[in-house]
């Protein structure tokens, strides 16, 4: 229970580290980039959907700029926009700065300066661009004749500290107090009046909502966002003209002289071509004034037209999601066409948690991270790290891909959680592979300690071995006449004598799978069968072992004398008493000192065994060794050893008689 108890305080302690440490870096800003980068992703997963967008773009070209001059004429505008309704345009967007008026560059036609201000006023479908900013003079105003109209709409940005515009403003707060509407907006709710589709609020919330399609605005720390910096009514961009197939002729204007990384290709004729974005058709300004639009009314009969630079030397260039680049005006058309296509086609918004369900989100994943660190073994940690959120992530984007859900805070969190419970759980694992070797070191085989060590957590309770009752062998050997021996050599002498002695020995029981318990003196007591429990054939295969175990001691021991003989040491003799039947096995001791033991009545037999009638078949030089085993281990054996009976007699401290065997040699009789 300690050890279970263990592991679930480090899955807890590792899932809350890795939510707190988590948590604190996305409060600091800290993984904004991060989560932004993710929503970029994001947008690129999202699927084709087949939509006609209404939308029409006329660049302002360098070959315009180069034909018209820069600003383009009031005049050439005005042409422009005439042209453009008398074509069937629905709604006519201008992305073109014009607060004051710019007389034709050619001095003869200054009569016609004022050719803009007519247009404009008989053209109700016109929406014009202007810029709020943060003071009264730092603003850039509409023409003088859209001023109070409600034909201007405002082109402040709020774009992320990478450049890439992720958010818009609908409505945003002027110096004066008063809330302006954006110039996509304005655009979207011209083009929608037709379609009988009507902006208006949710009174319960404030939302706006266009159709069927809620537009929650955002706050400071909506989705992955921690510094967004609200000044005004704000929705995400999910850009769906990144997924449109449009790959039409015009996506391509002429520039014969522009040079840029930003996308030039050789046309058929030399020029070089300066590629837009292709999500919109797009036409030059100067091909919208000289009639080289073909079929124009097929172009631009009941759609949004958007006017706007399309010139590099004009600098009006954003980067996208995609890692793309596109002008201005292509911009607000993206705009645009969420807004039209989420109020025609119910395409929707963005969606994101509250900061408290973000935050159980990600608490939870810590949890799960932290639990399966410590959960099954290697091979279970294995899969659980490929089936968790590696499957279950992915599944989720596909099912919602318009949630902004904070995947890569709670897969950062349930990887810190995992990698952490891992390492502690590495660590803890190391301590009590120490502990339990240092339990058994030296007593048993490599192949005993291995599963010692795979079975670890059925033996650990309350900090020691689990006590557990079992059948084994015990083994107990002494040395006949040690103490004339010992009392006629130096004592230094006398250890390495012994010492080589234990040594033989411990290795012949322990190469047979047997485990030294105690060295007792010139004594060695040894149990075959622990600390894993066995069923009746594995009781044998130790019952034999231990009698291995005994002859090979034999053996040893006639090799020793003569070595000890040869080099003027005595030679000794040797008793063994084995026995096999149930014990209990566990671990006796407090903190300061704990040792793994076995104790019962087979134990105290085996004992028994080994110090019975010292008269009978004594130790020689040929046979040092006497070997008496009790019935039971006889039974085991089932033959496999020359025996011989040497008859039944009580032994000392018990009541019972017991037949007592001599093990003769490892062959049968």
């Amino acid at each position: 229970m300690r050890l279970l108890n263990k592991r679930f305080f480090i899955a807890l302690a590792s899932g809350l580290g890795a939510v707190v440490l988590i948590v604190t870096l996305r409060f600091f800003s800290l993984l904004q980039a991060w989560e932004l980068s993710y929503y970029d992703y994001l947008l690129k997963l999202q699927p084709y959907q087949p939509y006609d967008s209404p939308i029409v773009l006329i660049g302002e070209t360098e070959a315009d700029l180069h034909e018209f001059g820069y600003p383009i004429p009031d005049e050439r505008l005005a042409d422009a926009l005439e042209r453009l309704d008398s074509y069937g345009a629905r709604v006519i967007g201008v992305d073109i700065y014009r607060d004051v008026p710019v007389p034709n560059h050619d001095a003869k036609s200054q009569a016609k300066t004022n050719h803009l201000d007519q247009a404009l006023q008989r053209l109700d479908k016109v929406i014009w661009i202007y810029f709020i900013a943060t003071t009264e003079s730092d603003g850039i105003g509409l023409p003088a004749v859209l001023n109070d109209q409600g034909r201007g709409g405002f082109n402040d940005l709020n774009p992320d500290p990478d450049g890439v515009p992720r958010n818009w403003f609908l409505h945003l707060e002027d110096p004066q107090g008063e809330m302006q509407t954006s110039f996509p907006l304005l655009l979207a709710q011209k083009y929608l009046a037709e379609e009988n589709i009507q902006l208006h609020y949710v009174t319960d919330k404030g939302f706006l909502q266009l159709g069927k399609v809620l537009f929650k605005p955002l706050e400071d720390n909506s989705g992955g966002y921690a510094t967004l910096g609200i000044g005004g009514y704000q929705f995400m961009l999910r850009y769906p003209g990144l997924a449109n197939k449009f790959s039409g002729a015009g996506a391509c204007l002429i520039n014969a002289k522009a040079t840029s990384k930003n996308g030039l290709k050789e046309g058929p004729d030399g020029e070089k071509k300066e590629c837009l974005n292709k999500s919109y058709p797009a036409y030059s300004l100067s091909d919208l004034l000289n009639d080289k639009i073909p079929k124009p009314k097929d172009v631009f009969a009941g759609k949004l037209v958007l006017i706007g630079g399309m010139a590099l030397s004009l600098k009006d260039i954003f980067p996208l999601p995609d890692g793309k680049h596109v002008y201005g005006v292509e911009l607000h058309a993206h705009v645009v066409d969420q807004l039209l296509k989420s109020a025609i086609k119910a395409y929707p918004n963005v969606e994101y948690w509250p900061d408290d369900g973000e935050y159980a989100w990600i608490f939870l994943w810590g949890l799960l991270g932290g639990l399966g660190s410590v959960w099954g073994g290697r091979w279970g940690r294995a899969v659980f790290f490929l089936a968790s959120p590696l499957t279950i992530f992915p599944l989720l984007i596909w099912l919602l891909p318009a949630w902004w859900l904070p995947l890569l805070p709670a897969f950062m969190a349930w990887l810190a959680a995992f990698m952490v419970g891992v390492g502690c759980l590495y660590f803890l694992e190391r301590v009590e592979r120490r502990q339990l070797m240092r339990l058994f070191e030296g007593q048993v085989s490599p192949q005993v300690a291995s599963v010692l060590w795979q079975s670890r957590q059925q033996f650990f309770a309350e900090g020691r071995v689990h006590p557990e009752q079992l059948t084994a062998t015990v083994l107990f050997t002494d040395l006949a006449g040690f103490t004339s021996v010992a009392e006629n050599m130096e004592p230094a002498v006398l250890m390495d004598w012994l010492n080589v002695y234990m040594e033989a020995m411990s290795a012949l029981i322990i190469a047979e799978g047997g485990m030294i318990n105690k060295y007792i003196g010139d004594a060695i007591m040894a149990v075959f069968g622990v600390p894993i429990a066995k069923d009746e054939s594995g009781n044998a295969d130790d019952a034999a072992c231990a009698v291995k175990s005994a002859l090979k001691m034999r053996e040893r021991l006639v090799a020793l004398n003569r070595e000890w003989l040869e080099q003027g040491l005595p030679i000794i003799g040797m008793r063994v008493g084995i026995h096999t039947g149930p014990l209990v096995a566990g671990t006796l001791g407090g903190q300061q000192r704990t040792e793994y033991t076995v104790i019962g009545d087979t134990v105290n037999t085996a004992a028994r065994l080994e110090s019975f009638d010292k008269a009978i078949a004594p130790p020689t030089d040929e046979n040092p060794c006497r070997i008496l085993i009790g019935e039971t281990t006889w039974g085991l054996i089932n033959g496999q050893f020359a025996t011989e009976k040497v008859g039944m007699y009580p032994l000392k401290g018990k009541q019972n008689n017991l037949f007592i065997y001599q093990v003769l040699d490892t062959h049968r009789l």
